[in-house]
């Protein structure tokens, strides 16, 4: 009985083997060759991707070709990229609403204070919500923004002259912010947030 039975067991294994192989399940999964596709083709710098929350569209920041960098968005597989910005000073960082609807960026401004912008994914009107000072000397390139799964609020680095780079909070609809994270005096930033896909926190 127990020879029978571990008989049985065998041609069990050897059948459930030969259908992993007939249906090219085991081959598939071990040897199925990685594919790189270039979403974009553009000449000059492109930088800061993101994809929008239905995957079929990719913000980012290019330079044109050789001017200042700009916010584009593009229909992944068609068409031509949209420009969103047009000020001479650089735009970058884009994060993606988590309806589509609006794309959140990084200024760099010469004259005045950076600033963190919102505008239509469509186009349309730009709107300033709050000055940045993560754009100042060599922090620029490691600022980044992250948008809560609710809509509600902005992650970003920033600086205050009392304290170090610490992540702080921005409600796109009252513009209030607080500070989340205070480096301590050994450690010289915090930057580069990201909520948790429940918004129950924020990491960098």
């Amino acid at each position: 009985m127990v020879a029978g039975a571990v008989v049985l067991g065998l041609l069990a294994v050897g059948g459930a083997v030969r259908f992993w192989f007939a249906h090219g399940i085991w081959n598939s999964r071990r040897t199925a060759p990685l594919r790189v596709v270039p979403l974009t083709s553009l000449p000059g710098w492109e930088m800061y991707p993101a994809f929008s929350p239905d995957g079929n569209h990719l913000a980012f920041s290019w330079n044109g070709g050789g001017g200042n960098q700009d916010i584009y968005v593009q229909l992944i597989g068609a068409g031509t990229p949209l420009r969103l910005t047009t000020d001479p000073a650089d735009d970058h960082s884009p994060a993606w609403s988590p309806d589509g609807r609006y794309i959140a960026f990084i200024r760099s401004v010469t004259d005045a204070e950076p600033g963190i912008f919102i505008v239509p994914a469509l186009g349309g009107p730009e709107r300033r919500l709050q000055a940045s000072r993560c754009e100042r000397g060599p922090w620029r390139w490691r600022c980044r923004l992250d948008w809560s799964p609710d809509g509600k609020f902005l992650a970003f680095a920033d600086r205050t002259s009392a304290d170090g780079m610490g992540i702080f909070l921005l409600s796109v609809e009252t513009l209030e912010q607080r500070r989340l994270t205070a480096p301590p005096e050994e450690h010289q930033e915090d930057v580069q947030p990201a909520f948790s896909p429940d918004g129950a926190g924020s990491h960098s």
